[in-house]
């Protein structure tokens, strides 16, 4: 097996679509899976990480040289540390990872590394540079893009007025810089300097949320 082989095919079912098309009634033969992909996933708590799953599975499905296997973190990082130290013990050939936290996830993502196995970072990197790849959004554009709304939606830019209320996910306080919540925080940062160009208030909510609670509207 090639690792330039293993690379493209993982960058594939992270995040690429593929179609081809082959002859009416063509069936092909189910191969034996050669290469073991194993994605370690935060938290299925999340609607946006099961549907992250959900995609990822249906590329898979695509590839049938690939057994596929992905864990369930259970919004525990010591859960997704075990998790990931299983597949290193089961010698998948990839590991994909979207991490619950930056700190806590690098040293057994170090540890894969270590171990001869490409890491592939989704969403929220690691604390170190040791990877095989990191996909990820622009945390500052999305933020910049949500403070372009919020003055788009209070009359526009140089009339904008009112208060923008902000609310944060569980454990999100104002002034903590964790590593774990840096995304929030480069969102958050690019989001207030659009807002702040304009007679706007912004009022930061008394108390954060567990967003991924059915009680969460209702606080």
């Amino acid at each position: 097996m090639k690792r330039r082989d293993v690379l493209k095919l993982s960058g594939t079912l992270a995040g690429a679509a593929m179609t081809i098309s082959l002859p009416a009634g063509w069936t092909p033969a189910r191969a034996a899976p050669k290469w073991k992909v194993g994605f370690s996933q935060a938290t299925t708590l999340e609607p946006w990480r099961v549907q992250f799953n959900k995609d990822i599975e249906a590329e898979a499905k695509l590839h049938p040289e690939v057994q596929l296997i992905i864990t369930d973190g259970q919004d525990k990082t010591e859960k997704q540390v075990a998790d990931v130290e299983n597949l290193i013990a089961q010698q998948v050939d990839v590991i994909l990872i979207s991490p619950k936290e930056s700190a806590g996830l690098t040293g057994v993502v170090e540890k894969a590394i270590d171990a001869k196995i490409p890491v592939i970072v989704l969403d929220r990197n690691v604390d170190t540079k040791r990877i095989t790849q990191f996909i990820g959004g622009d945390n500052v554009l999305i933020g910049k893009a949500a403070g372009e709304e919020a003055v788009k939606l209070l009359g526009g830019p140089g009339k904008a007025q009112g208060n923008v209320v902000e609310i944060w996910g569980h454990g999100h306080r104002a002034r903590s810089r964790s590593p774990r919540r840096l995304p929030r925080l480069h969102r958050q940062g690019a989001r207030h300097q659009v807002p702040a160009q304009q007679p706007v208030g912004r009022l930061e909510a008394g108390q954060s949320l567990r967003h991924h609670d059915d009680g969460a509207a209702q606080q």
